[in-house]
């Protein structure tokens, strides 16, 4: 029972609890994640128009665009960040940390497509150069209301990814803790309610096979306590009921060995299933090779199986007298038992033998008596006619 109660109570719920857990710390890190990211971006921003203004009127004279490295530089190294400067046409003519001979075209890239569009535009993507991912962002560099090129700051986001994995192993120990701490209450809780259910299966057992049961503690008030008071009044009849009835089976008992007839409880299959001394007396047998036998081989006379046969059939009490071929004179009594659904019959055998002898010697004795009365009183008869 208990790996039941386990297996359907603990197990589920502590298996919901954990992926609660698990998914409340992923969204926590996320969160954590996409908030300090918005933070940056802000921030960063702000900075990227600052870095427009600054290389806008370089941008108006053209090219050569004279200062224009320097300014970059110069903004990489106050922002701490990697500046690029942007043609409308995706040309770099500027960047802080790579050569612009060896850079591709960016038109294509979305912050770039966005700011010639004259957007400022944000883009979180992976940078092979670096191995890490970057938080782009363009702002739009204008001339009289037109835009002629794009400032750019790109930030590295390993720290921000290091303190994100930081909280999430911090979430996900706290996650494990408190799904150690949910084990270990669902556990108690379990056995609490398993212990009085297993006590109370073990008295149901004991109750089940006749022996005596203990009151059990019923202190609690939920449904268990409920159960564990009507179990222990229900033990308490059946207990009070059994005594009755081992009281009343010892009476019986002692009364059928006692009783000189002989009796004998038989199936409706006509299998004996109890029979008193006097029946052992009686058919010349005894109960242990007895019991479970057909009532032909127990009683071995027709007379009495004919008799049983036509109980069982017409369901009427039947008797006949007869007498053994050992000179036994027996009256047989055939009864069905009333309120029996195994349809089982008694049969009693009363044995009239001795009574039969008495009575023989009896007439036997009268009819001697009479003769021997008979002869003195015929002569004191023809005494008196002469």
């Amino acid at each position: 029972m208990r790996n039941s109660f386990v297996r359907r109570i603990a197990v589920p719920y502590l298996i919901l609890v954990i992926l609660i857990l698990a998914a409340l710390g992923g969204f926590l890190s996320s969160f954590m994640e996409r908030t300090y990211i918005e933070q940056l971006t802000s921030g960063q921003m702000a900075s990227t128009r600052l870095f427009a203004n600054q290389i806008a009127p370089v941008l108006a004279s053209g090219s050569p665009y004279p200062g224009l490295v320097d300014i970059t530089s110069e903004s990489s190294f106050l922002l701490g960040a990697r500046t690029t400067v942007i043609l409308r046409d995706g040309t770099v003519i500027a960047d802080s940390e790579r050569d612009t001979a060896i850079l591709d075209n960016h038109l294509n890239r979305p912050e770039v497509k966005g700011a010639i569009a004259d957007q400022e535009t944000s883009e979180v993507r992976y940078s092979d150069t670096v191995r890490s991912r970057l938080l782009y962002t363009a702002v739009p560099v204008r001339e009289n209301g037109k835009v002629i090129g794009v400032a750019r700051i790109a930030v590295s986001l390993s720290k921000i990814e290091a303190s994100t994995n930081s909280f999430r192993g911090i979430i996900f120990a706290t996650a494990g803790l408190t799904a150690l701490l949910v084990v270990l209450v669902a556990f108690g809780i379990t056995y609490q309610t398993i212990q009085p259910l297993r006590s109370l299966t073990q008295s149901v057992t004991k109750l089940e096979s006749g022996k005596y049961v203990e009151t059990l503690p019923g202190r609690r008030l939920d449904e268990i306590g409920q159960l564990t008071n009507a179990f222990n009044r229900m033990a308490g009849q059946i207990t009070l009921q059994i005594e009755e009835l081992e009281e009343e089976r010892t009476k019986l008992s002692a009364i059928v060995s006692t009783i000189t007839d002989a009796i004998l409880i038989v199936s409706a299959e006509g299998h004996v299933e109890l029979l008193n001394p006097a029946a052992e007396v009686i058919l010349n047998t005894n109960a242990r090779d007895s019991l479970g036998k057909s009532l032909a081989e127990v009683v071995r006379n027709h007379v009495v199986v004919d008799l049983w046969q036509k109980a069982q059939s017409s369901g009427i009490q039947q008797y006949v007298a007869l007498e053994t071929p050992n000179r036994q004179v027996l009256q047989a009594i055939v009864a069905p038992l009333e309120n029996d659904t195994g349809g089982r019959t008694l049969l009693i055998l009363q044995d009239y033998t001795r009574m039969r002898r008495l009575e023989t010697i009896r007439r036997d004795f009268i009819s001697n008596v009479s003769h021997e009365l008979r002869t003195p009183l015929a002569s004191l008869k023809a005494l008196t006619e002469t």
